[in-house]
């Protein structure tokens, strides 16, 4: 998996952009201001700080979201939007996994928070509406039955 990136393009900040990356995994963020890293305040997950184009710093906050892999940012109190809030329809749908995979045990709801993840970072690609929902669908559907069918090969059939 390669880093999320994401670009912030402000009037007021000194330089071009800023951009953001995220580790996929870790979630660690590295910001840079026209390919110059940003740094850190003192404390300890400390904001970024940004030089404005007046001569002032402000703070930088980002701050991970749970489950969507968008981040939420705030310069000093404003909020910035990397990407589009997800409606709640789109959290539920996204969700199913969880709910197919909770009547077969602890290993199979682990696997269905990773295919949870990954429905996540389907709703956030470029693609068509309608290819999201199915492509989410889909890949719910054939990971339940693959799961199934390994249960099945492994605990066999039971007896009549």
């Amino acid at each position: 998996m390669s880093a999320l990136q994401y670009s912030i393009k402000r009037k007021d900040i000194a330089g071009e952009s800023i951009e953001l990356q995220q580790a996929p995994i870790s979630g660690k963020v590295v910001a840079n201001n026209d390919g110059k890293p940003l740094e850190r305040s003192k404390e300890k997950y400390g904001p970024f700080q940004v030089r404005m184009k007046d001569g002032t710093v402000k703070r930088l906050f980002v701050r991970p979201r749970l489950l969507d892999p968008v981040p939420t940012v705030h310069l000093e109190d404003e909020e910035i939007l990397l990407a589009r809030k997800l409606f709640v329809v789109e959290y539920v749908f996204a969700a199913v996994p969880i709910l197919m995979f909770l009547i077969h045990g602890p290993i199979a709801t682990v696997i269905a928070f990773v295919l949870l993840l990954t429905n996540f970072r389907i709703l956030r690609t470029k693609w068509m509406p309608t290819l999201k929902w199915c492509a989410i669908y889909a890949l719910s559907i054939v990971v339940y039955w693959v799961f199934a069918l390994i249960l099945k090969l492994i605990l066999g059939t039971p007896a009549h």
